[in-house]
Order: structure tokens, then C-alpha cells, then sequence
């Protein structure tokens, strides 16, 4: 008897381990069938765009042959899609700064992958690069929807630089293509931005140093390469406008003079209330979990007189701007050329 309860006893043990390989193959293939389908959808996906295009193609040479003219309006009308969204700590466009990676370095937001592009996949590997470029629409333009753009403007710089050399208040322009205005015919911008974290599985990548509002469509994304992006100056020229009167001038020229930031008691008290009601303040929390984080930040948009270039002009001295996604409203005077204090953050 003892004998054949050891042989059953065995043939159960037998049995479960069985069961268990089993399982366990059957698991093994379901994840080799995803992957296998996932491939094949990738391949898929690739081959109908080839397709796509091949028909675009055929049907652009065919234009062109029958009639040239056409042919020019056919070419400049290509179909891409939205790949994705920021979510940003600027509300609007107005007072958000703009190439503000050197000087509003703390700005921060995040991209947000649509999905149908498999970001598990197309992300890999962007964690080994520091920066990243981002190729996007200037979706809250005032001029969407015309049907006539001026192909001349009138960038801030341009007649600042006027000013000192006439001191005139005759309005200069100049042509679209030589400037970085957002009023384009394709309403397109460029900017580059620092890379803090990727989240492939979930489509996330945390960036900072960026001048996007909330809800910007993002067409593309590439990573800074230095080797390629990072030209020496002195291959480098620019337009006379955008240099120093002196002969010792640098790139850093450019880049917007800082302004002294003062806070009143009124002001750092209700930034204290910021993070005792923290369920008010979702978005400040998400990208600033201290007080001094938050703090930096606002003095960095701050410093750099986030006023328009019609403000400027009517040297109007009270302002405010509006931060994570409004759940902010920054107050400050413009005390002179040198200093602007921060009354209140509500």
C-alpha cells in the first residue's frame, strides 16, 4: 500500500508540473503571437504608406505632365499627421517665453504620444539623448484661417534696432523666411527642448526649457545630435538686427537680458497657500512639488518681461501673466529698466 501511495503521489506531482509547463508554454506563445502581430502590423502600417505615397506620386506626375501649372498647386498640398500633444505649464501665448532653454531652463511639460504610433516601439532609445527637437503647429494664431498672409512682418528686434540707429518711429519690415515669426503660410515652429525623462510605455516624455502652450499638436520629434546641430560660430552669420553694436558680440547676445525680481509679502504668503490646498493646484504640483521649485520658476518667466511688444511701446508697467493652465495668475510691476516686482500669485 505504501508503494502505491508513493506511485500516485508521484503521478500527481508529475501531473501538476505538467500543468504547470503547460500554462506556462501557453502563455509563451500568446506573447509570441502579440509580437508576431504587432510586427505584422507594423509592416502593415509601413507598406500602406508606401502605397499611399506611390499613388501620391503617380498622381503628381501625371499633374505635372498634363498640366505644369497644376502641378505646383498639387505639389504643395502633402498629407501628415498629428503624432501627438504637449502639456505644458503655459496657458497662453501671450507672455510665454519663447527659445527659453538657456534662461527659463525650469519650464516644464511634458509630450504626449498618440497611441496609434506605438510609443513603446518608436521611443526606444530616445532616453539616451539629452535634448530633443520639436516640430509643431502655432495652433492659437490669430491669422488661422485667412486667406492671405503678408509675406512681410515685422519682428520685435527688428524695429528695436531701428529705433538705435534712426530713432524713428517709422514701422521697418522684412521678409517672412528671415525671421522666426509664427505667422507663416505653414504654421510650423522649431524648438528645442531638454529631455528629463522617457516613459515609452505609457507615450510620456518629460522635458523642460520649453516656450509650447498647453494643447500644442506636435508633427515630429528628433533628437539633438551635437555632432550636426551644434554649428561653430564662426561659420555662423547673422542678420545685422539681430547682433550687438559691439564688435566683441557673442551668440549669447541674443538671448534676452535678465531683470532683478523682487517679491512682496502679499505675494510669498499666497505662494505658501499654493501647497497647503494642494488639491486646487493639480497641474502646479505635477511638474513643481516644492515651493522653491515653483518660486524659481515664476522669478525665471518673470525676469525676462514677459510684456508684448505693443505693451512695451505704451510702456504700460502692470502686468500679468498666466501659468499652469491658469490655475496661476502672476501680478507684477515694472519698476524700471532694471527691476520688476511680483505683487501677487492667484
Amino acid at each position: 500500500m505504501i508503494w502505491i501511495s508513493i506511485i500516485i503521489l508521484c503521478c500527481m506531482v508529475l501531473s501538476i508540473a505538467c500543468l504547470l509547463l503547460y500554462r506556462k508554454w501557453k502563455q509563451t506563445v500568446r506573447l509570441l503571437e502579440h509580437e508576431k502581430q504587432n510586427r505584422k502590423d507594423d509592416r502593415t502600417g509601413r507598406i500602406r504608406a508606401e502605397q499611399k505615397n506611390a499613388q501620391l506620386l503617380a498622381q503628381l506626375q501625371t499633374t505635372s505632365s498634363s498640366n505644369p501649372s497644376k502641378s505646383e498647386e498639387s505639389d504643395s498640398k502633402i498629407p501628415f499627421d498629428i503624432i501627438g500633444k504637449v502639456e505644458s505649464v503655459f496657458s497662453q501665448k501671450n507672455g510665454t517665453p519663447r527659445q527659453p532653454l538657456f534662461y527659463v531652463p525650469d519650464a516644464k511639460g511634458r509630450i504626449s504620444i498618440f497611441k496609434k504610433f506605438q510609443p513603446l516601439y518608436s521611443l526606444d532609445g530616445l532616453e539616451e539623448f539629452s535634448h530633443l527637437w520639436i516640430l509643431f503647429i502655432f495652433h492659437q494664431n490669430t491669422n488661422q484661417g485667412k486667406e492671405t498672409i503678408s509675406p512681410k512682418v515685422t519682428p520685435p528686434r527688428l524695429f528695436d534696432h531701428q529705433l538705435k540707429k534712426e530713432n524713428s518711429g517709422k514701422k521697418p519690415t522684412i521678409g517672412m523666411f528671415a525671421t522666426r515669426t509664427p505667422h507663416r503660410y505653414n504654421p510650423i515652429g522649431i524648438s528645442c527642448v531638454k529631455i528629463d525623462h522617457v516613459d515609452a510605455k505609457n507615450g510620456l516624455i518629460q522635458i523642460s526649457g520649453l516656450d509650447l502652450v498647453h494643447g500644442t499638436p506636435i508633427v515630429d520629434i528628433k533628437p539633438y545630435i551635437s555632432g550636426y546641430d551644434n554649428l561653430p560660430p564662426s561659420m555662423v552669420r547673422n542678420a545685422a538686427w539681430l547682433q550687438s553694436d559691439t564688435e566683441d558680440s557673442s551668440p549669447w547676445d541674443s538671448v534676452p537680458k535678465r531683470k532683478s525680481i523682487t517679491w512682496n509679502a502679499l505675494a510669498l504668503q499666497q505662494l505658501e497657500h499654493i501647497f497647503v490646498e494642494k488639491d486646487d493646484y493639480p497641474t502646479v504640483h505635477l511638474f513643481y512639488p516644492t515651493k522653491t521649485e515653483l518660486q524659481t520658476f515664476i522669478s525665471q518667466v518673470v525676469s525676462y518681461d514677459t510684456r508684448s511688444f505693443a505693451q512695451k511701446q505704451k510702456q504700460a508697467t502692470e502686468q500679468s501673466v498666466h501659468l499652469c493652465r491658469d490655475e496661476l495668475c502672476i501680478q507684477f510691476t515694472i519698476l524700471d529698466a532694471d527691476t520688476i516686482a511680483i505683487s501677487k500669485v492667484v
